[in-house]
């Protein structure tokens, strides 16, 4: 399935249901049929890592009153469309 076609199904899921109450189970769901289908998932561990690499930085810079690096050189969406 191309990205643009997933990007479709979540929109079109997300159209009919309540997107905080669902939305754990639709992204488990995913990861599940992506196994299956031997492909990433919408939302891969790597990008989950680099969005929590990017919130301790800001946590740890407030609570440090200094400016911190994130550590995040690029995200999932970043490889080309052949890697997916």
């Amino acid at each position: 399935m191309s990205v643009a076609a997933e990007q479709a199904e979540i929109r079109a899921h997300f159209g009919t249901t309540d997107a905080t109450t669902n939305h754990h189970a639709l992204q488990i769901g995913n990861f599940l049929k992506a196994i299956l289908d031997n492909r990433l998932p919408w939302s891969p561990g790597s990008t989950a890592a680099a969005w929590w690499r990017s919130f301790d930085a800001a946590y740890r810079s407030d609570r440090e009153n200094r400016p911190n690096a994130i550590g995040v050189t690029r995200f999932i969406d970043d490889a080309p469309e052949a890697s997916r």
